[in-house]
């Protein structure tokens, strides 16, 4: 099979959730945006390679910088939601819940003048009734299940609600919507975080390639990265949490080169709806 998708998180340094406690929501527009370069890093990447990626952007990144959502989608890569202010869905009420997934959706539509298909929630807080919003807010397809169940915010959907239609796709309930969940690593009865993010940076590339390998024999594979991955000149906050701290800025000088290796490696790469319009 050996099929990899890449998908970007687009958010900002300071809109992480490791980096909450020192940067509250009404504290972001004091901050230094480092986005737009870092995106245009990455295109320049994929490019370079013919690969194509889906983009999960948030809307206060689109409103910050419109130019950039319209670019991502002119060269060929697939514009989806990550929601408007990168909070965690559960911890929304349904009135919120509901306007954070249409307002992202309408704001990143009306830019691109294409339709957003798919929806990825912050740090995976997905639960079954998210679910149900993100269906009735218009969107086709959700990639938010990640079943490392050892994450604090990840959350968990009943998966035998869902209908596999191939490997790595599942279908809810006979309905047009479909779940692509990311794939981490089963071995000798465990299950190891092996999507992105900081399990890349902190594992060595050979080792994370054979990882790759072992799930792309059976299944596609999703990966995500944020474009603050490939910034080591980011500030860094001493003031964090230790394991914070680690979790962010670990081989961030690293990332991109690595980036390049998985580029270069599993080459030719899609965009993540393709997996939907081909069923």
């Amino acid at each position: 099979m050996n099929e990899v998708y890449v998908t970007i998180d687009v958010e900002d340094w300071f809109q992480v959730e490791n980096l909450r406690p020192a940067f509250p929501r009404e504290t972001w527009d004091r901050q230094e945006w480092r986005v737009h370069r870092n995106v245009e890093r990455l295109l320049e990447l994929l490019a370079d390679h013919r690969a194509r990626a889906t983009f999960f952007v948030l809307g206060s990144v689109a409103d910050a910088f419109p130019d950039l959502v319209r670019r991502i989608a002119d060269e060929g890569h697939e514009v989806a939601s990550h929601g408007y202010n990168h909070q965690l869905l559960y911890s929304m009420n349904q009135q919120e819940l509901r306007e954070d997934l249409t307002r992202s959706k309408k704001l990143l539509e009306d830019l691109t003048g294409r339709e957003v298909t798919g929806y990825r929630a912050p740090s995976f807080s997905i639960s079954d009734g998210i679910i149900e919003h993100i269906r009735a807010a218009g969107y086709r397809y959700d990639s938010s299940y990640n079943d490392f169940g050892s994450h604090g915010r990840y959350g968990s959907i009943d998966m035998e609600r869902w209908e596999l239609i191939c490997q790595g796709v599942w279908r809810c309930n006979g309905t047009p919507f479909y779940e692509i969940p990311i794939q981490n690593l089963k071995f000798m009865g465990l299950n190891i975080p092996w999507g992105g993010g900081g399990y890349f940076r902190m594992l060595p590339w050979r080792l994370f390639k054979k990882g790759i390998e072992n799930i792309t024999a059976h299944k596609p594979y999703i990966f995500y990265f944020h474009p603050w991955e490939i910034d080591p000149d980011q500030p860094v906050i001493k003031e964090l949490p230790a394991g914070s701290r680690f979790k962010h800025y670990v081989n961030l000088s690293k990332s991109e080169a690595r980036f390049k290796e998985l580029l270069k490696t599993f080459e030719p790469m899609k965009v993540l709806s393709q997996l939907v319009e081909e069923r």
